[in-house]
């Protein structure tokens, strides 16, 4: 009887050590030393600033894949030192081809640190949201050998792969973010958590099997850290919160966000992940934009000030993200998420008040732009 209580015991710890070891087996040498770097820089308490799409979007030129300029720094003299791009672009061919090229060199020549989403349009409605005609579509992928997950692995073999692999240099992949949420189609209204993840999964497990082993993958849900849809130590690499209007609403007020911000440090520490919040901004409300025009001084104040006043619980968020500006009907009522240089002849005071923010935020001593010091990638 002890000789059968040894094996197993045995048999458990191989097991064990098997699976701790089992994500830095689908990791290159050099997105483990990026994975170190920002468990590094997180624990040191430095923050990094990134904006989706940031060298991609100018507010009043969406999609101009120009990484030379961009309205970050336009007001701050610097590009932000995170940028996260997005899969729903690259149906824009033209625009796609030049935005790996342009990606590649923020990455290996400014020191930018890349990151992808996954705004997946689904099969039949070709929308992302949560639309009739893909009110099942997740639960489909699911069933092997449907047409359904052909279609899906197919994007993940033609689209994501060959992306990942060009690049080469590590990334930070997120897909089906706010999961939790109801507004997308692998939202919480079509599929169960367990069903989530194991969709989640069967994409990870899909680009290890095609060997893509540069992602650190982040997996993050909206507003509320709900845990019930974590797809297991072994597949996140990242675990992230969606916070937007933090402290600013009735659905997100300061008692809310420094609770579930709470959470969030309180599980990557135990489970030994990175943290961030993956997406911010103050958005529209009852048909007005209220940034800046309500809080001028949000970013300091509503995003960096509430994360560092949590009794230092900051240290371990390697980013905070800001949404995209795109003024995409060219008529100056796009969505703004950060200041751009024609804020005050929008907003005036408020404007100015803005612009004044950001560049204090800039100068934080713990929140970091381009080009301070950080460098994530050797160009081989």
């Amino acid at each position: 009887m002890a000789k059968y209580w040894l094996t197993i015991v045995i048999f458990i710890l191989i097991k064990t050590n098997v699976y701790s070891q089992k994500t830095e087996n689908y990791q290159n040498k050099q997105t483990q030393s990026f994975c170190k770097m920002l468990h590094q820089t997180s624990s040191d308490g430095i923050i990094m600033f990134g904006i989706a799409n940031g060298l991609d979007f100018l507010y009043s030129k969406p999609l101009c894949s120009d990484n030379s300029t961009s309205d970050c720094k336009k007001i701050t003299g610097k590009n932000p030192l995170f940028v996260e791009n997005d899969f729903l672009f690259s149906s824009e061919k033209k625009f796609w081809n030049n935005e790996l090229e342009l990606t590649k060199k923020a990455a290996l020549e400014q020191g930018i640190a890349i990151g992808y989403c996954w705004h997946l349009r689904g099969m039949n409605s070709k929308s992302f949201y949560n639309n009739r005609e893909d009110t099942f579509l997740a639960k489909k992928i699911l069933i092997d050998g449907s047409v359904e997950q052909k279609w899906f692995i197919n994007l993940i073999d033609t689209l994501l792969t060959p992306t990942f692999k060009k690049l080469g240099f590590p990334i930070i992949f997120r897909p089906f973010h706010e999961m939790n949420g109801n507004w997308f189609w692998w939202g919480k209204n079509n599929i169960s958590p367990q069903e989530y993840i194991k969709l989640y999964r069967l994409t990870v497990d899909r680009l290890r099997k095609n060997e893509v082993n540069n992602l650190l993958y982040a997996w993050s849900p909206d507003t509320r850290f709900d845990t019930a849809y974590y797809p297991g130590d072994n597949y996140v690499d990242v675990c992230g919160l969606d916070a937007y209007e933090p402290g600013c609403s009735p659905y997100h007020g300061n008692k809310i966000f420094a609770t579930e911000f709470e959470k969030l440090i309180e599980f990557t520490k135990n489970h030994k992940k990175l943290s961030a919040i993956c997406e911010t901004g103050l958005r529209e409300y009852n048909g007005v934009w209220r940034y800046p025009m309500e809080i001028p001084q949000f970013w300091t104040q509503k995003v960096i000030g509430q994360i560092t006043n949590q009794d230092n619980k900051s240290k371990g968020i390697a980013y905070v993200m800001s949404w995209y500006n795109a003024d995409w009907n060219k008529d100056n009522k796009g969505s703004l998420y950060y200041p751009h240089p024609k804020i005050k002849q929008q907003f005036g005071k408020k404007g100015k008040e803005a612009i004044k923010d950001f560049k204090k935020l800039k100068k934080m001593k713990n929140v970091y732009f381009q080009g301070e010091g950080i460098k994530f990638y050797q160009q081989e």
